[in-house]
């Protein structure tokens, strides 16, 4: 079983910048996370922007990292895409059983071995 990440906007500010959360925010809204896959507490994405960037993120209940073959991400990890990828992944962590409408939750998460 994988442990829950607490993940907020401010953690998310705090490890890209208010810049690169922003425009991350604005890909994860716009539909741009693609295959968006996990094994334990590791997930795997591409993110569509001005190419397709691979995103993998490391995870456990303290700590978040993430690595991005974009060039905005050489030198500085965690970049605008694995902000739309950790987004995907809090959605994917909401708790259904909490929510009034369970039609708006997320769809289950694709596993890969």
């Amino acid at each position: 079983m994988t442990d829950k990440l607490p993940i907020s906007n401010d953690l998310l500010i705090r490890l890209a910048g208010k810049p690169a959360f922003n425009r991350g925010m604005d890909y994860y809204t716009g539909g741009h996370v693609l295959g968006f896959k996990q094994k334990g507490n590791m997930n795997t994405a591409d993110v569509e922007g001005t190419e397709i960037y691979r995103v993998t993120l490391k995870w456990t209940s303290r700590q978040l990292d993430g690595t991005c073959d974009c060039p905005a991400s050489d030198g500085f990890d965690f970049c605008k895409h694995c902000v739309a990828v950790t987004l995907t992944l809090r959605e994917t962590q909401d708790d259904c059983s909490t929510r009034i409408n369970r039609t708006q939750c997320a769809p289950p998460v694709s596993t890969f071995y």
